[in-house]
C-alpha cells in the first residue's frame, strides 16, 4: 500500500472513530504532502487545527496510520493552504450567472459582431427559494421573541 492510499485509508478511520463534531472541526480539511523516511507530513487546514492535531489528537492519528501503514510510522502537521481555484465572483450570485447566460445565448443567434444586443427590461427569474413552510402565521411568539417578531413582520410588510 502506497502512503497515499495509507492516508486516505486511514482518513477514512478516522472519520469512524470521532464523533462527527471533532472530525469536521480539526481533520476534515488536512490532506496528505507528503511520506519520507517513515514520517507522514499531513497539510492542516490552519495553525489552530495544526497544534491540535500535533499536540492532542497525534497519538490516534498516529496509532491509526501505522496500523494501516503496517509499518511504525511518525506524523508531523504542517499548515497547508490549499491554491484558490480561479472562481469568477458572478458564479455565486444566480442573478448575475443567470444574465451571463442569457446574454451568451442571446449573442449565438446575432448575425454581426457589431450588433447591439439590449438587455431584457424584467428577464426572467427563477423562483423564490425561500421555504414556504416558514410563515408569521405558524410562528410561536412569546416574551423572549416578541419585539424580534413585530420587528420581522415590520420590515416584511414595509421594506425599505
Amino acid at each position: 500500500m502506497n502512503p497515499q492510499e495509507a492516508w486516505n485509508a486511514a482518513f477514512y478511520q478516522l472519520e469512524l472513530q470521532f464523533d462527527r463534531a471533532s472530525f469536521d472541526t480539526w481533520l476534515r480539511g488536512s490532506v496528505y504532502l507528503s511520506f519520507e523516511d517513515g514520517v507522514f507530513v499531513i497539510g492542516a487546514r490552519n495553525t489552530y487545527a495544526r497544534e491540535m492535531l500535533q499536540h492532542r489528537l497525534y497519538r490516534n492519528v498516529r496509532r491509526i496510520l501505522s496500523d494501516v501503514y503496517g509499518d511504525s510510522v511518525e506524523v508531523r502537521f504542517e499548515v497547508h493552504k490549499p491554491e484558490p481555484v480561479a472562481k469568477s465572483a458572478s458564479a455565486d450570485m444566480p442573478l448575475f450567472r443567470l444574465l451571463a447566460e442569457q446574454e451568451e445565448t442571446e449573442s449565438y443567434g446575432s448575425s454581426s459582431l457589431h450588433e447591439h444586443i439590449s438587455r431584457p427590461q424584467h428577464p426572467d427569474l427563477p423562483e423564490s427559494e425561500l421555504n414556504p413552510r416558514f410563515m408569521f402565521e405558524r410562528f410561536v411568539a412569546n416574551k423572549a421573541n416578541r419585539m424580534t417578531l413585530e420587528a420581522a413582520m415590520a420590515v416584511a410588510e414595509n421594506p425599505a
